[in-house]
């Protein structure tokens, strides 16, 4: 039997990571480590195209940093919350159809609740005045009469009296 050739696996001495980082800052979790904090030993330990197993994703973060790097990602956890996240993170969602749903269900303020609650707001119905770009025009009348409509009709669903 020949020898196994082994490599020398070297991990820096010092891994500072600010938790700065824009994709740190998305969500708050309890034990959430900085993608920064975890490439070195995602890089250390594992080839491009390899998978990357946590069995405590909790923030999704070692999903995260293992698919910047160009490895696959199983992530699990025992709390939903988590198991939420790091599904979020692995769904593959590229930009042209995010782009896409974007134009069927945007709402100002909305967007993310709405996605997360499989319910969209008729953008056409909703009472928000636009004061830049092109949708100006005409938006503060169309604020009026969506408001003049649906005051019309708590008036007249109102008890008698009023």
């Amino acid at each position: 039997m020949s020898p196994v050739k082994t490599e020398t696996l070297r991990l820096p001495e010092t891994v500072t990571a600010p938790r700065t980082d824009p994709i740190y800052n998305c969500h708050a979790y309890l034990t959430k480590v900085p993608i920064g904090a975890i490439q070195p030993f995602i890089q250390t330990f594992t080839k491009p195209g390899e998978v990357v197993a946590d069995f405590f994703a909790g923030s999704g973060m070692t999903g995260l940093t293992a698919l910047t790097l160009n490895r696959r990602a199983r992530l699990s956890d025992i709390s939903v919350l988590g198991k939420h996240i790091a599904t979020g993170y692995l769904t593959d969602a590229p930009a042209r159809d995010i782009r896409a749903a974007a134009h069927r269900f945007y709402s100002d303020m909305n967007l993310f609740q709405e996605a997360w609650l499989g319910e969209a707001t008729n953008h056409a119905h909703e009472a928000v005045v636009h004061t830049t770009g092109k949708r100006m025009n005409g938006s503060g009348e169309r604020y009026e009469g969506l408001l003049r409509g649906a005051f019309s009709e708590a008036f007249r669903v109102l008890k008698p009296g009023r």
